[in-house]
């Protein structure tokens, strides 16, 4: 039998939930696009009604919570799980690998997109939620 690679014509997303206060929003970004989303109590909460329902979890939806401390600013969470995200979504875990965040609780401050830049030339669109990072070429990691 001939086994062959088949690479998905559509990016893979990856939700970013900085937004302690996002809660039961989880629910329906979860049906479409896999979420990080920061360890709150209302982020929990869902989450956890998520798990429960039996819903889909997986590389392509459901819902991961990272824990946060009481001190930590949108900037440092993103900066702390990004590289998690990565080997959780990259090429050596997922085809394709990820090439758009969606991030929602913040704007890019310039330690995000200095981070970023490891992953490609930065293309932003900020949003009314946060911004959306589209992963190009370059970068020292694909």
């Amino acid at each position: 039998m001939l086994n062959i690679a088949i690479s998905r014509p559509f990016p893979h997303k990856v939700a970013v939930v900085l937004d302690r206060e996002f809660g039961e929003k989880l629910v329906e970004l979860s049906k479409t696009i896999h979420v990080w989303a920061c360890g709150s109590l209302l982020n929990r909460q869902a989450a956890e009604r998520i798990w429960s329902d039996g819903s889909a979890h997986n590389h392509e939806f459901g819902v991961t919570v990272f824990n946060i401390s009481e001190g930590d600013t949108s900037e440092s969470m993103f900066l702390n799980h990004l590289g998690a995200i990565d080997e959780h979504h990259g090429m050596y875990s997922h085809d394709p690998a990820w090439s758009v965040l969606e991030v929602y609780g913040s704007t890019p401050t310039l330690a995000m997109k200095e981070a970023l830049k490891d992953y490609g030339e930065p293309e932003y669109k900020v949003t009314a939620d946060g911004f959306i990072f589209h992963r190009n070429s370059g970068g020292n990691r694909t």
